[in-house]
């Protein structure tokens, strides 16, 4: 499914018209993609928030949160390969601000 997957992405990618765009690749890390983008925008949260919010959005317990999280990238892997993180443990305004700051870099790099 992948390869089909990724195909698509740069057929998309090839016909913006946009001075950058963001690819959302849920398992971008774990599937050893990091060089099809330019840069890696990890959007975070500590572990506590995450299982509280899959156990809010998906109903599922304890062991099976557990066991998703643990089939993932460790978040300080994540962290260390990220060129940018947005902290989404804080207040829709404070999320707002950093996503803002981020689309001006953005911006900036696409000029260059």
């Amino acid at each position: 499914m992948h390869p089909l997957v990724y195909s698509q992405i740069e057929k998309q990618r090839q016909q913006l018209k946009s001075p950058y765009c963001i690819i959302s690749i849920p398992l971008l890390i774990e599937t050893a993609k990091v060089t099809l983008v330019d840069r890696v925008l990890v959007i975070d949260c500590s572990e506590k928030i995450q299982i509280a919010r899959v156990k809010q959005r998906d109903k599922l317990d304890d062991k099976q949160i557990h066991a998703m999280i643990a089939s993932q990238v460790s978040r300080a892997k994540r962290q260390a390969l990220a060129d940018d993180i947005i902290e989404n443990s804080k207040t829709t305004l404070q999320l707002e601000a950093q996503v803002e700051k981020l689309h001006y870099l953005y911006l900036l790099l696409s000029k260059t």
